[in-house]
């Protein structure tokens, strides 16, 4: 119930009008933005937080980079697995051997 009445009173006003009200607060603020928002904001461009996830050596989307930057640059963006993609290569490093990975396979406990 508490939900639907903030989203009906936030929704009562445009953000331009939000910052208004929000600004007299002697309180902190900030905005939760989309990634599709933080894709065009202007400061968000200009201090270079959005980078390329490249796949197969072409760019193919962009993403707000991540926050932590120890060297000044922050680190290359990368796409995430597909389900199931790592499972064997982790269970390797855990000590399992290969009978074992099949075992579980076998028995429907990885893909």
């Amino acid at each position: 119930m508490l939900v639907s009445e903030l989203d009906q009173e936030f929704a009562s006003r445009t953000f331009e009008e939000w910052k208004l009200v929000l600004s007299g607060l002697d309180a902190p603020w900030a905005p939760v933005q989309s990634i599709a928002e933080l894709l065009d904001d202007v400061q968000v461009q200009a201090n270079g937080y959005i980078g390329d996830v490249v796949i197969d050596g072409e760019p193919a989307y962009r993403l707000p980079a991540v926050p932590v930057q120890f060297d000044g640059c922050p680190p290359p963006l990368r796409r995430a697995p597909e389900h199931g993609e790592d499972t064997e290569d982790l269970l390797l490093e855990l000590g399992y051997g290969w009978d074992e990975i099949a075992g579980f396979k076998e028995a429907g406990a990885i893909l």
